[in-house]
């Protein structure tokens, strides 16, 4: 038999209700993170300088505050004169640098990298040094990471370096000066290429990396079955960007693979190359890097390797050729620090929300065991500047941007205070795993990811969270459900309609089976109704929580109505 309940809601929105935390009927207990941590990409920088074979450490002065204390190029300068910056075990695809005093004069100078034998140009670089000509202030060096990027020893100090090499000199009228440097870690590195030509291997990663047109055989000029194209890396990657020279013509197949530590093994993915048929340009091929996914040899190189291998071929017209390829890595060398202990107090200032230098991918991660909806954060101080950050989670394969989302902190530049996070469990969140969570540790996360940055002049810093979980240890307002049955339909009318700017979104929430109902009220709309499909058993407790707002004319003085089917 059907039966109808009702709730009379007097005011909504995502931080409204007893706790002003958007759970309008029953209660959730607000829980402590049970992880926190912050991923800084940017690191310490080790410096030396060059002048006519005379190496300086700078590395000290290059990392503190002291305004132009680095000589960027020699007072006078000469060819082969050159600023050397690296780290010691991590492998970086940018430099941030603050100039000090901007050089003037007639010089050039090449970015290298140590490829094992010699000193190499870098692929892809960006040179906001403008060859240390730029005017005073913050600038970046971005560039593509090697994929066969080999340590080497610089004035007896060995790590992974890159080099400022004077490449032709005329005069100097003012010397560049540097204050400050750090090395950026990258999630896009290099790609060691390998073409199969009927079991004869050729190593094409140099030339992938250097990005000639058309000098990658993604298949051989005379195919034939079983010849194939390897792509690998030094960590799993779960994107491979592969750019097209040519558009290959014909009647093929290729199945993609990876190397599962006996044999190659079907690889499920997105392949956007479609059988290295597709047109000219940039072509993605996506994937979940697999659990069983090992390491190997192919040819000279050792790493995570897939291969698009000719499964069957009925006729070839043209031969498919590459410029690039790069890959994208589920986890880069990032610093992590853990402010579990700090985010479950309440001290001041004591949670870095991003780190004192940022840079584009650093992000803050906020964990717990179970899925949650909401997480409430205290921050005394706020960040200021212009950046945009994203809420983002894991979906099995990679990290994903939260559709339904509502962040009063707006990236924490809300002015102190406690701020409310809400947002719809996504269906495909997944717990991320040891291979592939923050700091390899296991969980339900989200993470507010910094993804452009302009200026930064002041750093976030917070003091406390609590997380909401749909499964949360939640006691109702009312008595609990006194029969079992399913939830089918719900209909709403609203004295007050919400603006026009975005739907609102609540959960039904079965806070005892940990299962839910969305409810979808649409925007500027006095009455709603959809089906839906929520069991329950009698001593089931339930919540409705609202986790998405128009923001800024809400619902209010609603009668909703819920429908059950015993």
């Amino acid at each position: 038999m059907a039966t109808h309940r009702h709730v009379f809601l007097a005011g909504l929105g995502h931080d409204a209700g007893a706790g002003a935390d958007g759970v309008l009927l029953g209660s959730i207990t607000a829980t402590a993170p049970t992880k926190a941590y912050l991923e800084t990409v940017s690191q310490a920088v080790l410096c030396y300088t060059d002048d006519g074979g005379a190496y300086v450490d700078k590395t000290t002065d290059m990392n503190d505050a002291g305004a132009n204390d680095v000589n960027l190029l020699p007072a006078v300068p000469a060819v082969d004169d050159a600023l050397y910056l690296g780290h010691a075990t991590k492998q970086f695809g940018q430099v941030d640098l603050t100039i000090g005093t901007a050089g003037v004069g007639t010089w050039t100078v090449a970015w290298q990298y140590w490829n094992g034998t010699a000193w190499t140009a870098l692929n892809g670089v960006t040179d906001g040094t403008s060859h240390f000509m730029a005017a005073a202030g913050a600038v970046a060096v971005t560039f593509s990471v090697p994929p066969d990027w080999a340590k080497c020893t610089v004035d007896g100090v060995n790590g992974y370096w890159v080099r400022a090499n004077v490449a032709t000199y005329a005069a100097v009228t003012t010397q560049p000066l540097g204050t400050v440097a750090w090395v950026v870690c990258s999630r896009t590195e290099g790609v060691f290429s390998v073409a199969d030509d009927g079991g004869v291997q050729t190593d094409e990663t140099a030339v992938g990396y250097a990005a000639g047109a058309n000098d990658m055989t993604l298949l051989p000029a005379v195919a034939v079955a079983e010849d194939a194209y390897y792509f690998g890396c030094r960590s799993k990657f779960n994107v491979l960007t592969l750019t097209i020279g040519t558009q290959g013509v014909g009647t093929w197949t290729i199945t993609w693979e990876y190397w599962n530590g006996t044999a190659w093994a079907t690889l499920t993915c997105t392949d956007n190359t479609t059988g290295f048929k597709a047109a000219a340009g940039a072509r993605t091929v996506t994937f979940n890097p697999p659990a069983a996914w090992a390491s190997t040899t192919v040819g000279a190189r050792t790493g995570y390797f897939i291969r698009g291998r000719l499964s069957s071929l009925t006729t070839y017209t043209t031969e498919p050729l590459g410029t690039s390829a790069i890959c994208t890595v589920v986890a880069s060398d990032s610093l992590w620090t853990s402010y579990l202990t700090e985010i479950n107090e309440a001290t001041a200032n004591d949670v870095f929300l991003l780190p004192v230098h940022a840079a584009v991918h650093d992000a803050f991660y906020l964990g717990f065991t179970s899925k949650f909806c909401k997480a409430k954060v205290t921050y005394s101080t706020a960040r200021t500047g212009t950046a945009t950050l994203v809420w983002e989670y894991w979906n099995g394969a990679y990290w994903a941007t939260l559709s339904t989302v509502v962040d009063d902190a707006v990236g924490w530049v809300t002015a102190a205070g406690t701020r409310v996070i809400s947002f719809q469990p996504p269906s495909d969140w997944v717990a991320n795993t040891a291979a592939n969570g923050p700091n390899a540790q296991t969980g339900f996360f989200i993470r507010c990811r910094l993804s452009a940055l302009t200026s930064y002049t002041a750093q976030p810093l917070g003091d406390r969270a609590y997380l909401y979980p749909v499964n949360g240890g939640a006691t109702g307002d009312g008595p609990p459900m006194i029969e079992a049955g399913t939830f089918i339909a719900w209909w709403g009318n609203a004295a007050t309609i919400s603006g026009t700017t975005a739907d609102s979104v609540f959960l039904l929430v079965n806070l005892t089976k940990a299962t839910w109902a969305v409810l979808t009220w649409t925007k500027a709309t006095k009455t709603d109704s959809e089906t839906i499909a929520l069991a329950f058993d009698a001593g089931d407790e339930l919540a409705l929580v609202q986790v998405a707002e128009d923001g800024t004319t809400e619902l209010a003085n609603v009668n909703l109505y819920v429908q059950t089917a015993a």
